[in-house]
């Protein structure tokens, strides 16, 4: 699967967040961090930067630490790929994303609009990659003046790891919600620009709009299979 970035200057490595338990990263999550070490060991110098995305999810809330802190998804998954000898300066967080869409939004604004990366992989689980391309190919297309942006995004697939009776619903979820985001469809439909794109996401987006602060938790969080949500 990786022969081919032997021969390929990449700029970064985006790893989106997708799922924590009190333990660490979920094997899901793991083989997507495992991509990422088989990437950056094979590629070339300048070595590419890894950008592991993620505060966590709203379906459900982080696990605590010893101190009593909040233990953000990207940290966890960072502390992994330090763990297994990528160095600290190779790996950067995003500690804001709550969702695909964030991941993409802030994955751009913190750090590749700012670091100039514009060959980026972005490696997911098969059962996520769908609605991962929709949303990054268009975040990543946006700009403020009608032209092309000159990003270069592929894409690395992961085995699911997840349990059958999990990856059949998560699948039916993904086949249900991935009409919104494909174009057409109704979230690219009211999104022209870079700067529409950013006044969504603080204004309508239940994940980060303000205006969620005023709603209940019910309404912010609609009830979700149990099955479903343990691929979270």
């Amino acid at each position: 699967v990786c022969s081919y970035f032997v021969f390929m200057t990449v700029d970064a490595i985006i790893v989106p967040s997708g799922g924590q338990t009190a333990e660490g990263p979920p094997p899901h999550v793991l083989a997507r961090l495992d991509r990422a070490i088989e990437l950056y060991e094979k590629a070339p110098e300048p070595k590419p930067t890894i950008i592991i995305n993620g505060a966590g999810t709203p379906h459900k809330p982080c696990p605590i630490d010893e101190a009593g802190f909040t233990r953000l998804e990207c940290h966890d998954n960072a502390k992994y790929l330090l763990s297994k000898g990528i160095p600290t300066s190779a790996v950067v967080e995003e500690a804001l994303s709550m969702d695909t869409i964030g991941n993409a939004f802030f994955a751009r604004i913190l750090h590749c609009d700012i670091l100039g990366f514009k060959k980026i992989v972005v490696i997911n689980s098969g059962f996520h990659m769908a609605r991962t391309r929709a949303v990054f190919d268009f975040v990543f297309s946006l700009s403020n003046n009608n032209t092309k942006t000159d990003y270069e995004l592929t894409y690395e697939e992961t085995e699911n790891h997840l349990p059958a009776d999990v990856l059949e619903t998560r699948l039916a979820r993904e086949k249900e919600s991935l009409p919104r985001f494909l174009p057409g469809g109704e979230w690219q439909s009211k999104i022209a620009n870079f700067t529409q794109l950013y006044h969504w996401v603080w204004t309508e987006h239940n994940a980060y709009a303000s205006s969620r602060l005023t709603k209940t938790a019910e309404a912010l969080r609609p009830a979700m299979d149990a099955k479903a949500l343990k691929s979270y």
